[in-house]
């Protein structure tokens, strides 16, 4: 009864930290030591948060080892209550709080996990139908909390991005609709509307989710790719034994192994070639064409072997466009990165230079992964041309820099891919900033003062 009045006490307090520590949002207006003293209210909140989680996972094991319920309902409660909004601070501007947020984290994962398990990706995996339906709730019914989004999802992506990203699949179309958001409200349409770094960094988040999640499904299929020829091996080496036995077992006196029987036997085998020679030969003439030994042997075979013929050049048809239809359709995970690089070509027109670094990177992380898949890269590769070029000629020289560092990127891996007319609309670009920026600097500039 303690036990459930103290689990009862840490969910209430849960709630109301929870509750007060939303409520001190939006303070830019206040003075600088207003501002300083809400952002130590809300540290104090989330490391409360996490604490109570600790202990309602020790009170939880406690009532597991006495025969006690409930213990396990409580913390998920808690973390039901609690996961959503911590994963929301993860991402906050205030290093104060971004960085109580992440202790809260690592917090509630020691609260739930044991051992190995006590991680911040096993805890949002545990948790990933809820963290899903509660990001589709507020991007569908509460547009209030939309703007928050961008940066549950960063935070998701960064920490499980390879184990979430299936469940994030559906989300993924209407966070590429908040960073159009983003852009109306960074004209002033809507003050409702998220900012466009985070949304940035969400979708950068989500191209090294998919790369390493397409890393794990081909390094999945490479191991069962192994275990084949282990397995074929396995059966040579059986066979190979079989067949040692009966050489031991031949090595004994068996009747009908004499030398005369051996000439009759040899003789019978140069028999049975010269006939198989002289019915093959024709029929090999016959099929001097290409195609004529198929449709020749399938004349000879009558309906059946005509049906049968067709049926493999429908497989090998088949077979055909699959291999095409797999080289032009990434799966599921580099697909979602071409959404991002499709929607990049948009936002390097009107981003800032932190969000365009940001971009940028998400650039030099989706080339590589759909390098299998040019032809579904390059045509948004090409609407992306312009925009990287302009960006050689930015004030910001890490931004021209990284602009490019995506050129080389892109060249080395598709080399023969990309078209020349592309190839020459970077050239010149290229060479103004290397005379501009290459040249060695006056003597002037070189000798010491005084």
């Amino acid at each position: 009864a303690r036990a459930a009045a103290l689990e009862e006490s840490l969910l209430l307090v849960v709630t109301e930290v929870l509750a007060a520590a939303g409520e001190e949002r939006g303070d830019e207006s206040l003075p600088l030591l207003e501002q300083h003293a809400r952002l130590q209210e809300r540290e104090l909140a989330l490391d409360l948060v996490g604490h109570c989680c600790v202990l309602l996972g020790a009170l939880g094991r406690g009532g597991e080892e006495s025969g006690a319920a409930g213990g396990s309902d409580a913390l998920q409660v808690g973390l039901r209550l609690s996961l959503l909004s911590v994963l929301e601070q993860l991402g906050d501007s205030a290093a104060l709080v971004a960085e109580a947020a992440e202790r809260a984290l690592c917090r509630m994962s020691l609260a739930q996990g044991r051992g190995e398990g006590a991680t911040v990706a096993a805890l949002i995996e545990a948790n990933g139908d809820f963290l899903l339906e509660a990001l589709s709730r507020r991007l569908r019914h509460q547009p209030s909390g939309r703007s928050r989004v961008p940066l549950v999802m960063e935070a998701l992506l960064s920490y499980a991005g390879a184990t979430t990203l299936p469940l994030l699949a559906d989300v993924v179309g209407e966070l590429i609709d908040l960073a159009d958001e983003a852009v109306g409200a960074a004209d002033g349409e809507s003050r409702a509307a998220p900012a466009l770094l985070p949304c940035a960094r969400a979708m950068c988040a989500l191209v090294l989710a998919a790369r390493d999640c397409q890393a794990a499904d081909e390094t999945a299929a490479s191991g069962e790719g192994a275990a084949a020829p282990e397995g074929a091996a396995v059966a040579a080496a059986g066979v190979s034994s079989a067949v040692g036995a009966a050489e031991s077992v031949g090595g004994l006196a068996v009747p009908g192994s004499g030398e005369g029987e051996g000439d009759e036997a040899g003789n019978e085998l140069a028999a049975m070639f010269d006939s198989f020679w002289s019915e093959v030969a024709p029929a090999e003439a016959r099929g001097g064409e290409p195609g004529g030994g198929e449709e020749a042997a399938a004349e000879g075979e009558g309906p059946e072997g005509q049906e049968e013929a067709a049926a493999r050049r429908e497989a090998e048809v088949r077979e055909e466009e699959e291999e095409e239809e797999r080289r032009n359709k990434p799966p599921m995970a580099p697909a979602l990165a071409l959404r991002v690089v499709q929607k990049v070509e948009m936002l390097l027109l009107c981003s800032p230079p932190s969000v365009a670094h940001v971009l940028l990177d998400a650039l030099a992380a989706a080339i590589p992964l759909l390098q299998p898949w040019p032809r579904a890269l390059l045509p948004a590769l090409h609407k992306l041309w312009a925009p990287l070029i302009s960006l050689f000629d930015s004030p910001e020289l890490a931004l021209a820099a990284a602009a490019m560092g995506v050129l080389r990127t892109a060249a080395h891996l598709l080399r023969g891919e990309l078209s020349v007319s592309s190839m020459a609309a970077a050239f010149p670009p290229v060479l103004r900033v290397v005379a501009a920026h290459g040249a060695a600097p006056p003597l002037t500039q070189l000798r010491p003062a005084g």
